[in-house]
């Protein structure tokens, strides 16, 4: 089984890569979905990166089997996105080209703040598109 925990940048995938290599799995954090340079799943079980969210076509070729929605406090997301200003106007290097091609209408919004609320519900979204199954529990939404 192949499993990848996606989301929103700045909820909490490196912390659940961690979590999953000290239960035991092989996971490995923004590396099989990394902008520059992606590498092999190799025998790793699980990848954990927030870029696969755009990339799910992808992850369905490589044999994903199980699709783990990774959803922290939205509040939180944003505070953390607005602070390292992802979406502002100077940008955040290739991150935000990235971000910018999927999500477009983010860079709608007026302010950092409304760009930012725009980009979590899409991004959100993407995870979310053609997915048929769905349980939630504690905040984290499982896919099937």
């Amino acid at each position: 089984m192949r499993l990848l925990v996606t989301g929103c940048p700045k909820s909490g995938t490196q912390y659940m890569a961690e979590l999953l290599c000290r239960l035991g799995l092989e996971a490995t954090h923004e590396k099989v979905f990394a902008l520059h340079r992606p590498e092999d799943w190799g025998t790793k079980d699980v990848s954990v990166s927030w870029e696969a969210a755009a990339n799910l076509e992808k992850a369905m070729m490589d044999g994903v089997t199980a699709l783990w929605h990774q959803v922290r406090d939205p509040l939180k997301v944003i505070r953390c996105m607005v602070s390292h200003k992802f979406l502002s106007d100077d940008g955040y290097g290739d991150a935000s080209d990235f971000m910018k091609k999927h999500v477009p209408e983010a860079w709608a919004g007026k302010s950092l703040l409304d760009r930012t609320i725009r980009f979590w519900i899409g991004w959100n979204k993407l995870v979310e598109a053609g997915q048929a199954l769905s349980r939630c529990i504690s905040g984290t939404s499982w896919r099937i």
